[in-house]
């Protein structure tokens, strides 16, 4: 069995980190559309609490991504 260089091991991680960059970067796009279409649903008064809960949960992920890819870029 051959032994792995360092070299190789590098670039493996490299592709990693680009198939994640790049599944995360779809994610934002499919949570940013449902938010729009969220606040598509919004009334101009008397917003409805369910709707309001599921804006902020896809806020909520939206950010836990743009921190994720942010991490990722940064190694």
């Amino acid at each position: 069995m051959a032994a792995i260089s360092i070299p190789e091991i590098s670039k493996i991680n490299e592709e990693n980190v680009m198939d994640q960059k790049q599944e995360l970067q779809k994610k934002l796009e499919e949570i940013d559309k449902q938010i729009q279409e969220t606040e598509k649903q919004l009334p101009a008064h008397s917003v409805k609490p369910p709707i309001m809960q599921e804006l902020f949960e896809l806020e909520d992920q939206r950010e836990a991504i743009v921190t994720q890819l942010k991490e990722l870029e940064a190694k």
